[in-house]
């Protein structure tokens, strides 16, 4: 089975895996399943060309090999992990793998959040918020909570710090992606 080992996407890309089996390699026996998986489900099937508002698969037989091509739509933090592509046949079982990694997921400002607050909805992977007044840095002391969604996505949220430098200057609120060694977001507060 051939399929590609490591795939990297950001937030809100499509994706395709293709799972290839060689003719050869089945010498011409009857395939009883090939399919990808994932989570323990079952997204596409041999002989059977699925579309949903999610996913699209697509089947190929030429003179040389089986392809089952799983595309992913619009990917989100919980379509992060391995997929499974399976193969039974009259010739034995083949099994091969492909581990997709969402990434680069931004989020956007909270709502409604009180003025002593800072959050960021929709981040992945996730994140930490840190505290500034002007130059200097407040972090120390203040906590970051991160809640997760069934989507997969982080809404990081943090307390502005009760020790202040000088009174005259707002706090900003910065959101830092370790996984970047950056700050992708910031907002007065």
């Amino acid at each position: 089975m051939d399929t590609e080992p490591k795939v990297f996407k950001t937030c809100g890309e499509n994706v395709t895996l293709n799972c290839n089996a060689s003719e050869a390699k089945l010498k011409d026996s009857k395939i009883f399943k090939f399919d990808w998986q994932h989570k323990n489900k079952t997204l596409c099937q041999y002989m059977n060309n699925t579309s949903t508002d999610k996913i699209k698969c697509n089947f190929t037989n030429t003179t040389s090999q089986l392809t089952l091509s799983l595309t992913i739509l619009n990917i989100i933090p919980s379509d992060d992990g391995n997929y499974h592509c399976k193969l039974h046949s009259g010739g034995g079982i083949a099994n091969g793998q492909s581990h997709l990694k969402v990434g680069d997921c931004f989020g956007k400002p909270g709502k409604d959040t009180p003025s002593d607050q800072c959050s960021f909805e929709g981040v992945f992977p996730i994140a930490d918020i840190h505290w500034f007044q002007g130059d200097v840095n407040l972090t120390d002391g203040t906590e970051t909570k991160q809640n997760v969604d069934d989507k997969g996505y982080f809404t990081v949220q943090s307390t502005a710090p009760t020790e202040r430098g000088s009174q005259r200057q707002p706090y900003n609120c910065s959101l830092w992606m370790p996984s970047l060694n950056k700050y992708i977001s910031s907002r007065m507060v």
